[in-house]
């Protein structure tokens, strides 16, 4: 090799081996770089629209990434997981009600969402369905283990003591249970008492 040749060439302004436009191209993706985050910043929820949009179509990446990331450091995804769900308890408890309703093959497994619940338990007046107490669980008048749906008019407000009175009791003496918790509080003996034979 001329080394005498190629020094004069860099001198001259000759590009031997096309280094000048390698030097151009990647000159070019800087830039193109630059105005891309500055495009980014400057039109956030445009792009946060089109990664969901993309994200929607394309719902194997995402999953691949999740798997991906769980692999790397479970015990961080495990843990990021459970800060969540505490941070939305009524989100967790109704993937638990969804999942229920699923291991059951419950019709209306998938209709049911946090509004609907919501709308039940308002029309009930957020009041136990059988007693009339405030209530604190959502029942299945038709138990699922007895082949009950997850659909909204078989979900129903209930108190904690009813709910475990009812059980999964089927068919069920609503008027027989009202009649037991109206005689000063009496708790059933036994749920036999309150299926209708």
């Amino acid at each position: 090799m001329n080394w005498d040749a190629l020094k004069q060439s860099d001198l001259d302004g000759d590009d031997i081996y096309g280094m000048r436009d390698f030097e151009n191209e990647m000159l070019a993706a800087l830039i193109n770089r630059e105005k891309g985050r500055e495009y980014s910043s400057n039109n956030r929820e445009k792009m946060n629209a089109y990664s969901r949009k993309w994200q929607r179509e394309h719902p194997e990446y995402g999953r691949e990434k999740a798997r991906q990331r769980y692999a790397r450091n479970p015990e961080y995804s495990r843990e990021k997981a459970r800060q969540w769900y505490r941070a939305h308890p009524e989100v967790s408890r109704m993937r638990e009600k969804t999942r229920r309703a699923r291991e059951f093959n419950a019709a209306g497994a998938d209709y049911l969402t946090q509004e609907k619940l919501d709308a039940r338990w308002d029309y009930y007046g957020r009041k136990c369905y059988l007693c009339g107490a405030d209530a604190t669980a959502t029942d299945h008048v038709k138990p699922l283990a007895r082949g009950g749906a997850q659909w909204p008019c078989n979900l129903r407000p209930i108190c904690k003591r009813c709910n475990s009175i009812k059980h999964a009791t089927w068919p069920y003496d609503f008027e027989k249970h009202r009649e037991l918790v109206k005689q000063e509080g009496k708790r059933c003996a036994k749920r036999s008492e309150l299926c209708v034979k």
